[in-house]
């Protein structure tokens, strides 16, 4: 029984086939209204991106490297927390490092990954791991180093971290640092991309089943953009290992609006345009089709204009660059054209 449970737990901490059913019997959150934790059960936008982005490169044995450009709230965060925490418990003397904006938010990214820690079930089938917290920022599976702490009997020795910074440190984020899986959160912000980039990548060889996640919300021109339109960075041209992902708001199903007693007319050209956009983006139709068995039927689409149409005049009154800001953070408007015409291509 010991010897099967243990084989179990091997099973399910290396094969990423399994990260959702690890995710949705070990992994809580807390849900966004608040209240108490829940199991983590990947959503829509979260299963297409593990499953078309993720996996097939682990399944062949390649490194990961995947730059998501995304709206705001759509749990791309805490799937990439998920997946560093299911990374490094399952390996041995591996460091796992998460980078995000500030400090306040390199906070809140750090309390996903402790609250993952703490409301850990114990089943039976997990074995039970040596935790030395080192610092409010780095969880250590290690042997605790200071006078009086003790590692529970039995508890496996990993020797592996998690270490969460602030992008505010600049170039000093990872230097001399060996890494397997790192997480940019929100890159598009940080103060100096490119010099954080050079510290940090340096110390990550591109070995098979390493990890790579850039995260962000767009920011008009800048370095961010120049790597996700230009393919570069500082001018030198970036590895065609990267896969890039855009998840517009429209894919979010909490982004819509009954239909009932409305009537489904054109208020402008962008609503048309809108439409047209959303029912011809096949990744959504993928996406609905085959993680919520939903046919995206035409009354989807319009439930998605109104919920823009509302949202737009009572939260933003009206104001079209105010709504990009908060839903795309897109400050240029030619660069929302950009980002649709790149859509178009991959």
């Amino acid at each position: 029984m010991v010897l099967a449970k243990w084989q179990e737990s091997r099973k399910l901490l290396s094969d990423l086939a399994r990260f959702p059913e690890f995710a949705e019997r070990y992994l809580r959150i807390r849900p966004t209204g608040g209240g108490r934790v829940i199991p983590f059960k990947l959503n829509t936008i979260q299963r297409y991106l593990f499953e078309e982005y993720i996996l097939p490169p682990w399944i062949e044995n390649e490194p990961i490297r995947v730059a998501v450009l995304k709206m705001r709230q759509s749990g791309i965060s805490t799937l990439f927390e998920a997946l560093a925490f299911w990374y490094t418990l399952g390996r041995r003397q591996v460091g796992s490092m998460v980078i995000s904006e500030d400090d306040s938010k390199a906070r809140r990214l750090f309390d996903i990954i402790k609250r993952f820690l703490d409301n850990l079930p114990d089943d039976g089938t997990l074995p039970k791991f040596a935790v030395f917290r080192d610092s409010l920022d780095t969880l250590a599976f290690d042997k605790p180093r200071r006078p009086g702490f003790t590692t529970e009997e039995g508890a496996i020795v990993l020797g592996s971290t998690i270490e969460v910074k602030s992008a505010q440190v600049r170039g000093l984020l990872a230097r001399g640092v060996t890494s397997q899986f790192i997480h940019a959160s929100e890159c598009a912000w940080w103060p100096a991309l490119t010099t954080s980039l050079g510290s940090m990548l340096p110390g990550l060889h591109d070995d098979p089943r390493t990890m790579v996640f850039l995260e962000t919300t767009a920011n008009g021109y800048n370095e961010f953009h120049d790597f996700w339109v230009e393919s570069r960075v500082n001018n030198e041209e970036i590895s065609n290992t990267w896969q890039l992902c855009f998840i517009p708001w429209y894919w979010d199903r909490r982004y819509e609006e009954d239909v009932k007693n409305r009537k489904c007319e054109f208020r402008n050209d962008y609503e048309e345009y809108l439409f047209e956009l959303i029912t011809g983006d096949k990744k959504l139709e993928l996406m609905e089709r085959n993680f919520d068995g939903r046919r995206l039927a035409l009354h989807h689409v319009w439930r998605k204009i109104f919920w823009r149409r509302s949202t737009l005049q009572n939260k933003f009154f009206g104001d079209e660059d105010f709504f990009k800001q908060e839903y795309f953070k897109f400050s240029v408007k030619i660069f929302v054209v950009r980002i649709f015409i790149v859509i178009s291509v991959f």
